[in-house]
């Protein structure tokens, strides 16, 4: 098997998966839970902003902690 195509169908994957997990989250957050689509979209921005500050944290740790004294 072509390594490119390999791994241009693993892409394909994670995409449909992650569609799909976006689509059954949005639709517990907003039927069963009662959250506009506002509300669910200023959530998902705070969560995003959260999660790239952890990265970049840890990056930073991370290559702090590699440095000699």
């Amino acid at each position: 098997m072509d390594p490119t195509s390999f791994r241009m169908r693993h892409l394909l994957g994670i995409v449909a998966a992650a569609v799909v997990i976006a689509a059954v989250l949005r639709h517990v957050f907003h039927v069963h839970l009662g959250l506009s689509r506002e509300e669910i979209r200023a959530e998902a921005l705070i969560a995003v902003a959260a999660i790239v500050g952890a990265l970049i944290l840890a990056r930073y740790v991370a290559q702090r902690r590699g440095r000699p004294k």
